[in-house]
């Protein structure tokens, strides 16, 4: 990552009490202690990739980067049987623990509030390119089942798309 304002500095500093705060909610709501806080567990590593990528997207501001981030952790999460609203509610509550984590962990100055705003506005985007990429896929898959039902009975896909012959 390159340098960016201090702003971002203050993120990466606060990047393992952001890691820190993120399992100790998941063990409170689990109500049993886990390995997660080991520092090779793999919901570790997932936060820490997700906090790292999120710096990269504040310094940047790569549009791109970010949607092709969402898209394979969606991926990535879609595969171990996660569903969207629960990876969207992950992403959501990183996002706004990192905000939290940064307005009670040190002055309220000018940088911070910045931090926050970024940080809150990178939450909102991230919600919205989920959504936006979540919609095409179901378009991609219902064109793929109308086109299925096409081959099995032409008629079908008069009535469940609505075209008239």
């Amino acid at each position: 990552m390159r340098p960016g304002p201090p702003k971002v500095s203050i993120f990466e500093a606060l990047r393992p009490k952001i890691v820190d705060r993120m399992l100790a909610a998941r063990a409170s709501r689990s109500d049993t202690e886990s390995d997660a806080n080991q520092s090779d567990s793999p919901l570790r590593r997932q936060l820490e990739a997700v906090l790292e990528h999120l710096g990269n997207y504040l310094v940047t501001g790569d549009l791109r980067m970010h949607r092709d981030f969402l898209q394979s952790f969606l991926a990535m999460r879609a595969a171990e049987a996660q569903s969207p609203s629960a990876v969207m509610a992950s992403l959501t509550e990183i996002g706004d623990t990192a905000a939290r984590v940064v307005q009670q962990d040190g002055p309220d100055d000018d940088e911070r509030r910045h931090l926050v705003q970024a940080l809150a506005s990178a939450t909102v985007t991230t919600v919205k390119v989920c959504n936006e990429l979540l919609a095409r896929d179901l378009q991609r898959k219902l064109a793929l089942c109308n086109e299925l039902r096409a081959e099995q009975d032409p008629r079908e896909t008069i009535r469940t798309t609505g075209a008239e012959a």
